[in-house]
């Protein structure tokens, strides 16, 4: 886009220098400072360009050491019998997700579970008393 920019500008100066010859000092400047604002910006592209580059390769060897820890967890996972793991005619077979990471509750994953274990408490306590009711004619003993 800038090298389309400066061909216009380099025609333009040209067709000026041609039909006027008093203004060509001028645009001769002009041209030169454009020509070199544009050498600076090839150099800053060239410079982007190479650390794109470098990136990509960074990226790359990033996505294999991820691909390999990954193929290690796994057969790792594998090797180890756990609760998870059924053995079928010889073979292991893998049952279930493969995680390192523990799982937390959030609150209201806590607050359900509390709110269960204490309704279970209750209704143990209820059936329990009912039951000591109807053996006892009705007296709570």
């Amino acid at each position: 886009m800038l090298r389309q920019r400066v061909t216009e500008l380099q025609r333009d100066a040209t067709t000026a220098t041609r039909s006027s010859p008093g203004i060509t000092k001028s645009v001769s400047l002009a041209t030169n400072e454009v020509a070199s604002k544009l050498k600076d910006t090839e150099r800053e592209l060239e410079n982007l360009a190479e650390a794109n580059q470098q990136l990509k390769i960074r990226i790359a060897d990033l996505q294999a050491i991820q691909i390999v820890s990954a193929k290690s967890a796994a057969g790792s996972a594998l090797t180890e019998k756990g609760p998870a793991e059924k053995e079928e005619g010889g073979k292991s077979i893998w049952h279930g997700p493969i995680s390192n990471e523990a799982r937390t509750w959030t609150s209201w994953q806590w607050l359900l579970f509390g709110s269960i274990l204490l309704l279970a408490f209750a209704a143990g306590g209820y059936a329990v008393d009912w039951e000591s009711r109807r053996r006892h004619g009705g007296f709570r003993i």
